[in-house]
């Protein structure tokens, strides 16, 4: 009996059963696309987000490179600043130090003029020497030649 009842419902089962399968295959499929569409509508949200975070990150990275930018064209013109007073107060020191210099120039100047004199008054007293012992000596040559002049008229 059980033979002839299934081969009465098994031609009535196989039509439904395949509907129940094609039914639970068509929901998988629907409930995975639906899963889908959640996870690519996940994934948006998550870029957006990620795109808000990066906009406030870029805001963030331009605002420090523009205080980077202010502080360096700051530092930059602090040392400009300290340079040109450097390259001032050298130049005042180099003026002071050439003035210095020239002044001890004019005191060399003035020694050596001292010495030039001197040494001339002394060229003069020397000269003034020597003209009177040359004057001296030629008298001292006369008397001699005088003396030996005489002595040769006796001997002849």
């Amino acid at each position: 009996m059980n033979q002839q009842l299934l081969a009465i419902y098994l031609p009535l089962l196989t039509p439904i059963v395949t509907f129940a399968i094609v039914m639970v295959g068509f929901l998988y499929n629907n409930s995975r696309l639906s899963d889908f569409r959640s996870s690519i509508g996940d994934l948006r949200s998550d870029f957006g987000g990620l795109r808000t975070e990066f906009g406030g990150l870029r805001t963030e990275l331009q605002g420090s490179i523009s205080d980077l930018r202010t502080e360096l064209r700051g530092s930059i013109e602090n040392l400009r600043t300290e340079f040109r007073s450097d390259v001032g107060d050298l130049r005042t020191e180099l003026r002071g130090s050439v003035g210095d210099l020239r002044g001890s120039i004019g005191d060399i100047r003035g020694s050596m003029n001292d010495m030039r004199d001197m040494l001339r008054a002394e060229m003069r007293v020397v000269q003034t020497t020597m003209d009177k012992n040359h004057s001296e000596l030629l008298g001292k040559f006369a008397e001699l030649d005088t003396r030996v002049s005489h002595i040769e008229e006796r001997f002849h």
